[in-house]
């Protein structure tokens, strides 16, 4: 334990003794000489074990794994500590001073701020003058914006919560960055801001989210930007701004050519932005006549389709724009339909789509734009946009023959059918992606294959994002086959110790990998034995992020100590690394001859070229002025035609009185055209019904009549049989006749004998 101890103070000590000849800006021949032996690896070891030891026996709880920083930090020098925490103490107590000096309200007891003042008067007035000024504002300032918010909130001054106002303020506001978000300010602290940064030069970011600074503090700002041309960077999400604002901003954007980037996104529904489609309106024509605007945020501020509209069609002409973000924002499958129809060919970098409803009829629109090949777009982020199997894949089929795109976020989609395995071509194809993020897609063991094919072959993609997909071991070992990772998340892949050898064999083969993400898996013992010898080959893994896993704290802290190692070695060859490129630095200055006779050849050169420039300038102007001359004739010429349009508009507006006249009148004459029409096609209508009615009747007396034909055919028939009976009849009758006249003749001839004989015998 005491050999340990002497090794980690040795160690430090080097290290001090390196920083101190770092900051004394000794040669570094000279030291070389003074720093003859460099720290062992037994030292680093010692190093790394006796920091484990006191963190372990730390009043901090077990909680498993923590998530390491991306850098480690080393500690500070007790001295530089003390020394700072009196600096820090100081300034306390002066900004204390400053704060207790403005009016504010005394309650009914012993005010405690009135006696620190009193037991910290000790304070000279020079030194308190020499440090209240922080990033170029002085602490009144500062102390006026504190009163404003106080002022917005209805609330009371306090000078306690001043100081700390202060200290957060001289915290954040650093880099040329005016930051005071989340505060609550309102419209009095706008008009403070307005007169802070009126004429200092000192910040070119102003961030005021998540206050509500509304409309009429927008129009103070807007004041303040217009004389101070050094903001390039304005940040006013979530502001409780109104589509009139966001109108007015816009509108006052035109001349503005030195604001490069707007935020108005609202991520939250507190003070949330409204930019509708109104205040979208001014957009279309700031990119149309390519302002140097580069960022435009607009997420949830519900321009929906037809603001969304308005930016395509400046894009159109566009070519300063490079990242916008119109991600929740009601946007359907008419918006990609928009997208297609205005920008086939765009200069856009960066485009957020995320949690809109572009559906799969959406993703067939995009995909007709990546079909072309020609949309230069690096980043695409498509999470939440109910996307389902049928509409990734032609999504993926368009990226095959895409040479842009270097980043997609397909995060919380649903491709649980067959669309995912177009995505084998998509990473074997020559698309640069270098970023991919999946996660929560339903993507399951079958996926994962598909994605494993690919990724075995692709060179390019270093970030593979998976986390909360049913991928299980066989999934994951497909997915193991990719051996050019930095960055790989299996958070919540239902991982087992089943595919601890594949992934262990990946992390040993993976020089490239940093960081590898799998907790709440089903990882035990064993496998946390087998990870860590893993680590302890491939020493470029920096963050192994293995929590929530059934595993014991004994090997979790055997990790951290593997973990804490190669990050202490990775810090370590950083050194020799600056010294290489110093040496480097050195061969150029010794090579700063032969560059100065080069430089002067090139001077010659330079001399030869500007008079030949001369040359050319002077042919220029010549023809420069010609081209002059013509213009004034054609300027003479365009007046002329001017005059003729304007006496054809006039004609053309005369002419459309008249037709306007005369479409009138026949108008008229159309509608009592249209009446008689109506009138005759009423009589029409009407005689129709008579002609059929009359038609109907002559169909019945028709039929009448044929009966009666029938009835006189048969009479004649049976008239024509009733002849020939009687002329039979009459035949027999007369036969009959002459008969009976026979008989009659004989027997008259006898009555007339006997009447003959009786009358003689009566004479």
């Amino acid at each position: 334990m005491q050999r340990t101890q002497s090794n980690v103070s040795i160690l430090n000590a080097w290290f001090n003794l390196e920083k101190a000849l770092i900051d004394a800006q000794v040669p570094e021949n000279e030291q070389v000489a003074i720093i003859s032996r460099p720290p062992t690896s037994k030292m680093m070891r010692d190093y790394s074990n006796y920091h484990s030891q006191q963190r372990a026996q730390s009043l901090r709880p077990l909680t498993g794994l923590t998530r390491p920083s991306t850098a480690i930090t080393m500690k500070k020098p007790v001295e530089y500590q003390e020394k700072t925490a009196t600096i820090q103490q100081s300034q306390r107590k002066i900004f204390r001073k400053k704060v207790n000096q403005r009016p504010y309200k005394k309650y009914g007891f012993d005010n405690i701020h009135i006696q620190k003042e009193e037991q910290e008067g000790d304070i000279s007035e020079e030194e308190l003058n020499s440090s209240t000024v922080i990033h170029t504002l002085d602490v009144d300032q500062i102390i006026d914006l504190y009163n404003s918010k106080c002022k917005d909130r209805e609330l009371e001054y306090q000078p306690e919560h001043g100081v700390l106002f202060i200290e957060k303020f001289k915290k954040l506001c650093i880099d040329e960055q005016f930051i005071c978000e989340d505060n609550q300010l309102g419209l009095e602290s706008a008009k403070t801001i307005r007169d802070i940064l009126l004429y200092n030069n000192h910040f070119s970011t102003l961030r005021l989210a998540r206050n509500s600074i509304g409309d009429e503090g927008l129009v103070e700002l807007l004041e303040m930007l217009k004389v101070n041309n050094n903001i390039v960077h304005l940040d006013l999400s979530s502001n409780n701004l109104t589509a009139d604002g966001a109108f007015y901003l816009f509108n006052e954007l035109v001349p503005l050519h030195s604001i490069i980037s707007i935020e108005l996104s609202s991520k939250d529904g507190l003070n949330r932005n409204k930019v509708s489609v109104k205040g979208c309106e001014p957009i279309e024509t700031i990119l149309k006549y390519n302002h140097p605007l580069q960022f435009l945020g607009l997420r949830g501020t519900s321009i929906q389709n037809a603001g969304f509209e308005c930016i395509l069609s400046g894009l159109q002409t566009n070519n300063t724009l490079t990242y916008l973000n119109v991600s929740n924002n009601d946007l359907n499958e008419e918006a990609c339909n928009y997208m297609v129809q205005y920008i086939s060919v765009c200069n856009l970098v960066e485009l957020d789509l995320s949690y809109n409803p572009l559906g799969n009829n959406g993703m067939d629109y995009l995909s007709r734009i990546f079909d072309k090949g020609s949309f230069m777009l690096k980043k695409l982020n498509l999470a939440g946009c109910e996307i389902k199997s049928l509409g990734i894949l032609k999504f993926f089929q368009s990226l095959s023959v895409n040479r842009f795109l270097e980043k997609l976020i397909l995060d919380e989609n649903h491709f649980s059918g067959n669309g995912v395995n177009e995505i084998e071509n998509v990473l074997t194809s020559r698309i640069p992606l270098a970023y991919l993020s999946m996660a929560k897609c339903s993507i399951n063991a079958t996926g994962a294959e598909f994605i494993g094919n690919g990724v075995e072959r692709n060179r390019t993609l270093k970030t593979l994002i998976l986390r909360d997909n049913r991928l299980t071991d066989v999934g994951a070992e497909c997915i193991f086959k990719g051996l050019f990772f930095e960055k790989l998340d299996l958070k919540r892949c239902n991982l087992t110790d089943k595919c601890v050898l594949g992934l262990c064999s990946m992390i040993k083969q993976s020089t490239q990998l940093t960081t590898l993400l799998l907790p709440d898996n089903g990882f035990h013992d064993s496998s946390g034995i087998v990870i860590c010898e893993a680590i302890r080959v491939n020493s470029s893994i920096l963050n192994l992020d293995i929590c929530e896993n059934p595993l014991s704290y004994k090997y979790i802290d055997q990790i951290n100590k593997v973990i804490e190692t190669n990050r202490l070695k990775y810090e370590l060859d950083r050194v020799p690394m600056y010294k290489r490129e110093i040496v480097k630095l050195n061969n150029i200055i010794q090579q700063k001859p032969t560059l100065e006779k080069d430089q002067n050849e090139n001077q010659q050169k330079k001399a030869r070229s500007l008079q030949t420039l001369e040359k050319t300038i002077e042919e220029k102007n010549r023809v420069k002025i010609e081209q002059i001359q013509k213009t004034t004739d054609m300027d003479a010429r365009l007046i002329q035609i001017q005059q003729q349009s304007r006496q054809m508009d006039i004609d053309k507006i005369k002419f459309d009185n008249e037709s306007n006249i005369y479409l009138i009148k026949m108008d008229d004459e159309m509608n009592e055209y249209q009446k008689k029409m109506s009138e005759c096609h009423q009589v029409i209508t009407r005689l129709e019904k008579e002609i059929r009615g009359l038609k109907d009747q002559r169909h019945v007396r028709k039929g009448q009549i044929d009966s009666r034909l029938e009835m006189l055919r048969q009479l004649n028939r049976a008239e024509e049989r009733a002849l020939q009976r009687a002329e039979i009849e009459k035949k027999q009758l007369e036969e009959r006749i002459k008969a009976m006249q026979g008989k009659e003749s004989i027997t008259s001839r006898r009555k007339t004998k006997q009447l003959s004989q009786i009358i003689q015998q009566k004479q």
